[in-house]
């Protein structure tokens, strides 16, 4: 953490140059450096309000705070000391440090950047840390600034905040203790030109991912990176699962209409997305949804509805290559399966079962045997019926050898069964709501299987957040609880979900906001 003494080093010169003409500093300062190298700047002032030092609504500051999160902007090279890194706002004009007191001055889309001195002459203290409200700042003039986001619960005893905190990492967002907050001396100020309005941007379509650990907890939701140079990813038609070596390959349909591929590797980093060739040797497969499920030979089973409406089928080969889409045979002898909803899952022995909602609204069952052959399509029996009516499914294979099958029905309540490692079935069985609700209502699910026997379930209830449940090997679930949202807030908004099981005992949720 820096020192009063840096700071105040620092602060000498930032307030020499606050002197100069905005348009001055930034032609002298067009581009940000970044570990030594001179990179084009990223405009954030579109999410701004007019011009520097004009009124911001509370959404605006934190979307203009989320900028340097999602785009990871490092800390000043020199941390304090000059020279310092700076960061060109090319459509406000705005110059800002890359530090603490740079960033919330960014935020806050003030005409200069300040310090954690000087920003006292741009905001009120505020009585209570109680008082707080998203976009605020907490301050110790002495030595660190940061922006508050919101609280995780009603008991207001853990703050989600966005800082620059330190050349050890870039500009990020956590988790803090309102104890840490109090022995740290941090301090709520309101700055004077922040307007209410609503705290959070749209953030619909946006794809969001996070991990639970094998000790249940949560990363908590992070936005990925858009596909060329994009800050984010929107769209639909959402896949994840995991590959036996750790990674996790995802799959979705974007705003455009295509399908793209990403990959996240053990280490955390991600290969960014990238279209897929589409069929017949057409430069981008046009689908409305998808599904990817790992194999054991390090290959992944792609699933995907063309804007045909048919199901297609596809391979990426544990070495990165593609073996191109193929349409699959329909049921009954049609030569191809049109779908409204398709999923896919791997056992250990390398059976890929594919799930699909057809024309008729009944769910059919598929088996890719590792040989490259088909059982081809059947349906399954419903709740007392002799096919089973849906508009969503999700199938996943288990370390037991089982696959685990869930189905939305038509009156909107979610069913469960499981097909044996011998080749028999449960029936389907309704799963208990959240909060004591003796069914669940929902728009959406998703299933894992985890290495242990053990399988996860997301799904979007009927108020339009996630849950999360655990069905043991044995066959007990421990009840649904709400997945938390981002940027503070109590529960995740969602329209699509998808969970992949990893080798390590941890699982991988994709979801897209609503």
């Amino acid at each position: 953490m820096p020192s009063r003494r840096s700071i105040l080093r620092g602060a000498t010169a930032v307030a020499a140059a606050a002197v100069v003409p905005v348009a001055a500093a930034s032609q002298a300062h067009a581009d940000t450096l970044v570990s030594g190298q001179w990179i084009r700047p990223t405009s954030n002032g579109s999410l701004g309000n007019g011009d520097l030092g004009d009124p911001i609504t509370r959404q605006q500051v934190l979307a203009r705070g989320r900028v340097w999160v999602d785009l990871g902007v490092p800390y000043s090279p020199n941390g304090l000391e000059s020279p310092w890194g700076w960061w060109y706002d090319s459509k406000t004009g705005g110059r800002y440090r890359q530090d603490c007191s740079g960033f919330v001055s960014m935020a806050w889309q003030l005409p200069e950047s300040l310090n954690t001195w000087t920003l006292r002459g741009v905001s009120t203290r505020l009585g209570s840390l109680d008082a707080l409200l998203p976009g605020d700042a907490l301050n110790n003039i002495d030595t660190h600034v940061m922006l508050f986001v919101g609280w995780t619960d009603g008991s207001r005893q853990t703050a989600v905040i966005m800082e620059e905190y330190g050349r050890s990492g870039p500009t990020r967002q956590r988790n803090v203790s309102r104890s840490e907050l109090n022995s740290r001396g941090m301090l709520a100020y309101r700055y004077h030109r922040i307007t209410d309005g609503p705290t959070q941007e749209s953030w619909q379509g946006r794809f969001f991912h996070e991990y639970r650990r094998a000790d249940g907890t949560w990363t908590g939701f992070a936005p990925l990176n858009g596909y060329d140079g994009a800050p984010y990813f929107h769209g639909h038609g959402v896949g994840i699962s995991g590959t036996p070596d750790g990674s996790a390959q995802i799959v979705g349909v974007g705003t455009d209409g295509n399908l793209y591929h990403n990959a996240r590797y053990t280490s955390g980093s991600w290969t960014g997305f990238a279209p897929l060739n589409g069929f017949g040797g057409a430069s981008r497969f046009a689908a409305s949804n998808a599904a990817i499920a790992g194999a054991p030979d390090g290959s992944a089973h792609v699933l995907a509805v063309g804007n045909d409406g048919n199901v297609y089928h596809n391979v990426r080969l544990k070495s990165g290559s593609w073996t191109g889409f193929a349409w699959l045979d329909g049921y009954g002898g049609a030569p191809r399966f049109a779908a409204a909803d398709v999923a896919v899952g791997t056992t250990p022995n390398g059976d890929a079962h594919i799930l699909a909602v057809g024309n008729d609204k009944n769910v059919y069952h598929n088996v890719r045997y590792p040989s490259g052959s088909w059982s081809g399509f059947a349906p399954l029996d419903g709740v007392g019926t002799s096919r089973m009516s849906a508009t969503s499914v999700a199938v996943a294979g288990v370390g037991d050898g089982s696959v685990q099958v869930l189905a939305v029905g038509n009156d909107g309540y979610t069913y469960h069964r499981v097909l044996r490692a011998d080749g028999t079935w449960t029936a389907f069985a309704p799963l208990a709501g959240f909060g004591g609700a003796s069914r669940l209502a929902a728009s959406d699910i998703a299933i894992a299987g985890l290495p242990d026997g053990s399988a996860q379930v997301l799904a979007i209830g009927n108020d339009g957040h996630v849950y999360h449940d655990v069905r043991t090997q044995a066959g007990h679930w421990h009840g649904l609880a709400p997945l938390a949202g981002y940027g503070g807030a109590a529960k995740f908004g969602a329209q699509r979900v998808a969970i992949a099981g990893m080798p390590d005992g941890t699982a991988q949720v994709l979801a897209t906001a609503r």
